[in-house]
C-alpha cells in the first residue's frame, strides 16, 4: 500500500488529494515504525518535493512527515544538503510570493529535521 501512495502523491492532484495522501503516509510512518526503513528514501524524496508545491496546507503536510520520518533515518547529511539548498530558492520559477513561501517551508522544515534527527548529521570535516 505504501508504494502507491508515494508514486501517486507526485502526480498532478488538487491538493486536497495530496494532502490526504501525505496524511496517510504520516499515519502509515507512525503506525509501520521500522518495518518501513527500507522505504526512507522513497517517503523522503516524496516529502521534499511536496515542499516546493503551491499550496500551503500541502507544504505543512510535509513538513511534519519529515519529522515523523527522522527516528527511522540513518543518514541525515544528504537530507540538510537538499534542504539547504532548497532554502536558497534557486528555482526558475518568477513568481516571487511562492517562491518565498517555498524557501520558509524548506527553512521550517531544515528546523524540523534538525531537532527531531540532527544527532545523526555528522560535523563536516574543516
Amino acid at each position: 500500500m505504501t508504494g502507491p501512495l508515494l508514486r501517486i502523491v507526485g502526480d498532478r492532484n488538487p491538493s486536497n488529494v495530496k494532502i490526504a495522501i501525505l496524511k496517510t503516509l504520516g499515519l502509515i510512518l507512525t503506525k509501520g515504525g521500522p518495518a518501513l526503513r527500507a522505504f526512507v528514501p522513497q517517503f523522503q524524496t516524496t516529502f521534499v518535493k511536496a515542499l516546493a508545491d503551491p499550496s500551503r496546507q500541502v507544504r505543512m503536510e510535509a513538513i511534519g512527515a519529515l519529522g515523523l520520518l527522522m527516528p527511522l533515518s540513518t543518514r541525515v547529511d544528504p537530507l540538510l544538503k537538499e534542504l539547504v539548498a532548497g532554502s536558497l530558492g534557486k528555482s526558475s520559477n518568477s513568481d516571487a510570493v511562492g517562491v518565498v513561501a517555498v524557501q520558509a517551508a524548506t527553512l521550517e522544515a531544515l528546523a524540523v529535521v534538525l531537532r527531531k534527527g540532527g544527532k545523526k548529521a555528522k560535523l563536516p570535516d574543516s
